[in-house]
C-alpha cells in the first residue's frame, strides 16, 4: 500500500518538476560576486533549470553536512559502546567453563 501511495504522490510531483525544468530553459544571469570585490564582472548566463538543479544539489550537500556534524556525538557513543563490549567480552570467561559438571564425570574426561 505504501508503494502505491508513494507512486501516486511522487510520480506527479516528479513530472511537474521535470516540466518546470524543461519549460524554463531561458538564460538567467547568475551573479557570483554582487559587490565585485573579488571577481570583477563575475556574472554568468546559465539556463534557469541548471541554476535550480545546482541550488538543489548544494542544498542537499549542505543539509547532509550539517546532519553529519550534528550526529557526531551519537557515532562517538556507538564507538565507545562497541569498545566497551569488546573489553567486557575479553574479561568474561567462556560460558562452558562456568557450567556445572554432570555428576559422575571427572575433570580429566
Amino acid at each position: 500500500m505504501k508503494t502505491v501511495f508513494r507512486w501516486l504522490v511522487l510520480a506527479p510531483v516528479g513530472l511537474a518538476i521535470l516540466a518546470f525544468w524543461f519549460l524554463n530553459r531561458h538564460d538567467v544571469p547568475v551573479v557570483l560576486d554582487p559587490l565585485e570585490l573579488f571577481l570583477p564582472g563575475g556574472r554568468v548566463e546559465a539556463p534557469l533549470f541548471i541554476v535550480m538543479f545546482a541550488c538543489g544539489v548544494l542544498g542537499l550537500l549542505a543539509g547532509s553536512a550539517v546532519t553529519w556534524v550534528n550526529q557526531g556525538r551519537h557515532r562517538r557513543a556507538a564507538r565507545d559502546a562497541r569498545a566497551e563490549v569488546v573489553r567486557l567480552r575479553a574479561q568474561t570467561p567462556p560460558a562452558n567453563s562456568l557450567a556445572p559438571r554432570p555428576a559422575g564425570t571427572s575433570k580429566a574426561a
